[in-house]
């Protein structure tokens, strides 16, 4: 039977080859184990909760409020964007979804947009 010790080295091992795993440096790892079957393993600072997105204004154009009806947490392409709300994904699409992004209701991501 293993240690207290060794099964500490031992968590911490693989909670760091989890989190290396997501492909992000891990830095400072905290593992708890609790008595019984919990055990915990978190690395950094906990995220802070999400801000409150703004306010769509009431006088939105269609098209953007069909945008805004897409999107969600989860990132999709302006052209999946486009298919979903029912739209061509022509120069007025792209220019909405931009007019979007600038006034923070949406967010342009590395894999697509979401909302803000």
């Amino acid at each position: 039977m293993a240690s207290a010790d060794q099964l500490r080295k031992r968590l911490l091992r693989d909670g760091r080859r989890l989190l290396a795993a997501r492909g992000k440096d891990p830095g400072a790892v905290t593992v708890i184990v609790a008595a019984g079957p919990v055990e915990v393993v978190t690395a950094g600072a906990p995220a802070a909760a999400p801000a409150s997105a703004p306010t769509p204004p009431a006088d939105l154009p269609p098209v953007e409020a069909a945008i805004l009806g897409v999107l969600s947490a989860r990132p999709i392409s302006s052209r999946a964007a486009a298919r979903l709300a029912g739209r061509r994904f022509n120069t007025y699409f792209r220019e909405a979804l931009r007019s979007l992004v600038d006034a923070g209701l949406a967010r342009r991501m590395s894999r697509g947009y979401t909302l803000s």
